[in-house]
This record gives structure tokens, sequence and C-alpha cells, in this order.
């Protein structure tokens, strides 16, 4: 006759998780969060043996400090992740730009899904669909900017483990080369911005090979500046170089008559205070 406690599971210590059977919706793995918090788990296997694995998964999760707190999918994610980014003083047509990402090329594939278990796999399929769509890998290299800074929010808020879009590797945008245009296409281009308010701007563009700001004046003093003056040194008067700016014809010892007559001066010119005249 075997003994009546061995029957008997034995009792669990406190946050050491427990699993139970719900009726009408099947076995569940429960523990309790770094916050307190219950945190429920429906197991995959749905035996009391695969809600004790499940179980042991979570513990371990919660040890790594991995364990996500609720189930959310990416489309009710992006909401949180639109205002975020506002909270950042981004500008409206930037959240515009971010929310029309997402919009077009992320939900239609992951919206559905749960943040914490997206894969790897499903972003690399993600981006292959993308491109195989006609996307230029600019275009997707975007897409993965936008979808890696929102899972980089949701380990944040404790919605997935880690940021999954880190193994993955974006695709890499082509390098611009530019060319130089033919005769043709420079009068073709001129014709067709000749009535325009700016053609004349494009017109002096094209047939003086400047760019956007070249035509500005650099300040005085700067690098590029056609004006190139001798530096005063730190320990004299900016006016005690007054030869430097006017060239070499002012004698010498016109100066130093100057600095006799009027001493408390620095050049002896005009503009000393009355008081230093009078002395």
């Amino acid at each position: 006759m075997t003994d009546s406690g061995t029957d008997k599971r034995s009792k669990r210590a406190n946050a050491e998780g427990s699993v139970f059977l719900w009726q009408g919706r099947g076995w569940y793995a429960a523990v309790t969060g770094p916050d307190g918090r219950r945190i429920m788990r429906k197991a995959p296997k749905q035996t009391e043996r695969g809600a004790e694995q499940h179980l042991r998964a979570l513990l371990a999760q919660r040890d790594a400090d991995a364990l996500t707190l609720r189930s959310t999918t990416l489309e009710q994610f992006v909401d949180e992740w639109i205002r975020a980014a506002k909270r950042r003083n981004c500008r409206p047509r930037t959240l515009e730009t971010y929310r029309e990402k997402m919009a077009l090329h992320v939900v239609p594939a992951l919206g559905k899904t749960r943040l914490d278990r997206i894969t790897a796999a499903a972003i690399d399929r993600l981006y292959d669909d993308l491109t195989e769509s006609g996307l230029s890998p600019t275009t997707v290299a975007e897409v993965h900017t936008r979808l890696n800074s929102l899972l980089k929010l949701a380990k944040k808020r404790r919605l997935v483990p880690h940021v999954v879009t880190e193994l993955v590797d974006p695709p890499k945008a082509r390098k611009y080369e530019a060319r130089t245009v033919t005769i043709a296409e420079a009068k073709h281009l001129l014709r067709g911005v000749a009535p325009h308010r700016f053609g004349t701007l494009w017109t002096f563009i094209l047939g003086t090979g400047c760019r956007f700001g070249g035509g500005r004046r650099p300040p005085l003093g700067g690098r590029g500046c056609r004006d190139r003056r001798r530096a005063v040194p730190p320990d004299r008067h900016p006016l005690q170089d007054r030869r430097s700016h006017h060239g070499d014809d002012r004698r010498p010892d016109q100066d130093r008559r100057r600095r006799a007559r009027h001493p408390a001066s620095p050049m002896g010119c005009r503009g000393t205070p009355r008081a230093a005249r009078s002395g």
C-alpha cells in the first residue's frame, strides 16, 4: 500500500510559479514578474507536462531579466512608438513618414504578430519580399531603421526579451555615382527651366558650375577670404596695425609723431577723449 503523501505533488515555494488548467481555455503557467505582477502564459503543449516545461522556461527568462510583461502585437505598438517619437520633438512630417513606412511595408506582413514572437527569419523574409516587389535597397534600409527603433522601445517597455533586428543585416544601399551632363542634356534642361521662376538661377548654376551656397562671400577673416589681412598679435591693439590695412604708403615716422601728440590714444588719431587731449 503506497503512502498517500507520495501521490500528492510537493507544494511550490513562493516565487516559483504555478501551473493550472483553465476551464475552456487550456493549460497555463504563471510566474511573478520582477515588479510583483502575475504573468500568465498559455502552454504551447496543452498537457500538464507541457505546462510544467513552459513554467521552467518562464522562470529561466525571469532570472535572465528577459521576461516580457504583456503580449502586444506590432500593429498595436505602432501608436505608442509614434507617441514616443513625438515626445522627442520630432517634426510632424517626420512622424508622418514613420507611420507611412510602417503602414505600407511592415504592418501588412508582421502587424498581427506578437512582438515577442517576431523572429529574425520573419524579418529576412520581409526584406526579401520588399526587394522583390521593386523597392530600392535604400528604402528597405530605411524600413529596417524604423523597425529597429520600434523594437528598441519595446525592449525598454519589457515587451520583448531582445531586439531581433540586431540579428539581421539590412540591405546595403547603392552608392550614388554622379556623372557630367552632356551638351544635349544641358540644352534640354535649359529649355525646360526657362519659364520657371528660378530659371535664371538654374541657368547661372549650369553655366558656372557652382553649387548652392557657393556664391556666398565667406566671413571676413575666414578661410577662403580673398581679402587676406595680416593677423594682429593678441598683445597689440588692432588700430596699431593700421598700416597693414591701408598699404605701406604711410611713413613710419608719421605714426610716431601722432602718438607723441596724443599719448593717451593707442594711435594718437582723432577720437581721443577730451580729458586726454587737455592733459
